[in-house]
């Protein structure tokens, strides 16, 4: 195990750091659901520049922070876990990626079963749309026609 004066001096921790900031952005930068969610409540509230940037900042912390504390968590345990070579616990950590993704799988196929049973009974669903300064509204409809994006009075302005 590596400790954090070597790791300073060959210079894997820097490397390590500027990966992760360089990641941490690209992850920013490429996922809107990060920042646009905030350009639209400072639009909506009527932010001022300053208080947006604020309101963001400190979220942005909030959530850096509980990835990190999340990861140091996760770390601590798996460290602990390789100590038990050979441990019940040993065989739980080996097998616990391929439980994951079983997980993830199950999940989407229990979420694109429900969409099939909705969609085949007609059930309708909503979609929320933005235009221009009239301001976001939700459309509800289903799937038994046209898919047409029209304004109707069964608009609810939200």
């Amino acid at each position: 195990m590596t400790d954090l004066t070597s790791a300073i001096q060959s210079g894997d921790l820097t490397v390590l750091l500027w990966t992760a900031a360089t990641l941490g952005f690209l992850h920013t930068i490429l996922g809107p659901d990060h920042y646009i969610p905030f350009v639209m409540m400072a639009k909506a509230q009527k932010w001022s520049r300053l208080r947006t940037v604020v309101i963001t900042f400190l979220c942005a912390l909030g959530h850096v922070g509980s990835s990190v504390a999340i990861g140091a968590i996760l770390a601590v345990a798996g460290m602990a876990f390789t100590e038990w070579t050979g441990s019940e616990w040993a065989a739980w950590h080996e097998s616990r990626g391929s439980l994951a993704a079983w997980l993830l799988i199950g999940v989407g196929m229990g979420f694109f079963v429900w969409g099939v049973i909705r969609a085949l009974r007609g059930q309708s669903h909503t979609h929320t749309h933005a235009h221009g300064p009239a301001g976001p509204h939700v459309h509800e409809h289903d799937h038994s026609g046209s898919h047409m994006h029209v304004h109707e009075s069964k608009v609810k302005r939200i």
